[in-house]
């Protein structure tokens, strides 16, 4: 059990690891440099690559464990029930020096808004391509051009990468809301799950001056594709049925990527849209036989990892 933050203004960050120790390495880099002092935390597998805290880690820093995203990020919110605020991000995402000053600050000057998610300057898996670290550290070394953007604008939703959430929600009491451990693995569609769900207390946005770049270095890692597939299917409808998505939200969100993997077999994405449209496959079989659960596609893939030994 780790013990709650001692002070109720500290401010923690919460890097998601998911095996690979060179990113790690790189994220607690950017977490060193960050301008506002907060509390770390590592939230680490709990089985797999990856698991086991790395000899790297600095002493003082805080470590949880998960058998999944939502599982390791409820338990880093366990963690740390003292703080003022907690600010996630993945191991492949690199953070603007200033980032966690920058959240503290428009949560400080907005204390309507629970969640945020900061200005995302270059997006790998939007862009469709992996982000190199050098690429990346340019970006949010850049000259800023925040004052050139909105403040801020509504969202439903927070980019589960990287976002930040207030711990005490705008009536004044603890936030309640925590990520549905029923997503496996990566957790297709958990941030907007945990977005819609926040807005019950609050604003959720998108803030324009905490900037970062997500590199996508996961996006094209094969045996997450055919589990990633039958989540997209699967999930929205998961989500209809406890009430987080309409019909038609959950529809949309299940018909857009089968539509994108299905299109993208005739260019160089075809090994792994192969994959994830065998996943949306399996995905469609299962629903049509009256089967809603999101486990069935992490239990598919250890199936199959048995039935190859």
């Amino acid at each position: 059990m780790v013990p709650p933050l001692p002070a109720p203004d500290d401010v923690a960050l919460v890097l998601m690891a998911h095996g690979d120790a060179d990113l790690l390495a790189q994220a607690l880099e950017g977490a060193r440099a960050q301008t506002r002092a907060h509390r770390l935390v590592v939230a680490l597998p709990s089985t797999g690559p990856g698991a086991g805290r790395p000899a790297s880690l600095p002493a003082d820093a805080l470590v949880v464990t998960g058998a999944s995203a939502p599982a390791r990020r409820n338990a880093a919110l366990d963690a740390v029930a003292g703080a003022r605020a907690v600010v996630f991000a993945d191991d492949d995402v690199v953070l603007r020096a200033d980032h966690v000053e920058q959240v503290v600050r428009f949560l400080d000057e907005h204390p309507g808004v629970v969640a945020l998610t900061g200005r995302v300057l270059l997006d790998g898996p939007a862009l469709g391509r992996r982000v190199g670290l050098d690429e990346a550290r340019a970006a949010v070394s850049a000259p800023r051009t925040d004052a050139l953007q909105p403040p801020s604008r509504p969202a439903d939703d927070v980019y589960p990468s990287a976002f930040a959430v207030r711990l005490l929600a705008a009536d004044g009491q603890p936030l309640p809301e925590r990520f549905d451990e029923a997503l496996p693995g990566r957790a297709w569609l958990e941030g907007v799950d945990f977005g819609r769900r926040a807005l019950r207390h609050g604003a959720v946005v998108h803030a324009a001056a905490p900037a970062l770049v997500v590199r996508g270095l996961h996006v094209g890692d094969d045996a997450a594709q055919s589990p990633l597939g039958y989540a997209q299917v699967v999930h929205p409808l998961h989500l209809h049925r406890r009430g987080v998505l309409t019909r038609a939200d959950a529809l949309r969100s299940l018909l857009r990527p089968l539509v994108a993997n299905a299109a993208g077999l005739r260019g160089g994405e075809r090994p792994w849209r192969l994959q994830r449209l065998r996943g949306n496959l399996r995905g469609v079989v299962d629903v049509a036989r009256g089967r809603v659960d999101p486990s069935r596609g992490e239990r598919a893939l250890a199936g199959q990892a048995s039935a190859a030994r």
